[in-house]
């Protein structure tokens, strides 16, 4: 059972991506919000999702958190 992250916004879409850690997901998050920001737009990928075996599944409670803590870290 692998578990992977990816990042999603409503405007911008799924980062397609595959992280094997929040962390990485994250990093992936930050790049894309810069990159954005070069050219003057924004990114609107604040959504985590969560995947086993290629398969969309529910975050846990701890996962929540940790995003909510890094990306409330970010804007602060």
């Amino acid at each position: 059972m692998t578990r992977t992250y990816s990042i999603s916004g409503n405007v911008r879409g799924q980062c397609y991506h595959r992280h094997r850690s929040i962390r990485t997901a994250y990093k992936c998050f930050v790049q894309d919000y810069k990159a954005c920001e070069r050219i003057g737009c924004y990114s609107d990928r604040w959504t985590l999702r969560a995947y086993e075996n290629g398969k969309r599944v529910n975050l846990c409670d701890d996962e929540k958190e940790l995003w909510t803590y890094a990306s409330e870290a970010f804007e602060g």
